[in-house]
């Protein structure tokens, strides 16, 4: 299995070892040349990942903010919000 998912294992590894944003960009540019297209296979399996979690913070956010908003905190809510969430 580990042969198998080498690819994914190496490159996930290092991403989540790299120190700082350029590191991480060196790395992700290293997977969109990998010659196999594994590299580009993970890193838009990443994007898409991150997406869905974007969304499900963001539709966390809004509920948060609607709810506020039903108990009577009126605009203040968002601004409460943005500080705790």
């Amino acid at each position: 299995m580990l042969l198998k998912n080498r690819a994914k294992v190496l490159y996930c590894t290092r991403l989540g070892q790299a120190q700082g944003t350029e590191a991480k960009q060196a790395i992700e540019a290293e997977m969109a040349a990998d010659e196999t297209g594994e590299g580009l296979h993970i890193l838009e399996a990443l994007s898409q990942v991150r997406t869905f979690l974007l969304r499900g913070l963001l539709a966390q956010v809004s509920w948060r903010v609607l709810r506020m908003a039903d108990q009577g905190d009126g605009p203040t809510a968002l601004m409460r919000c943005s500080a705790r969430c």
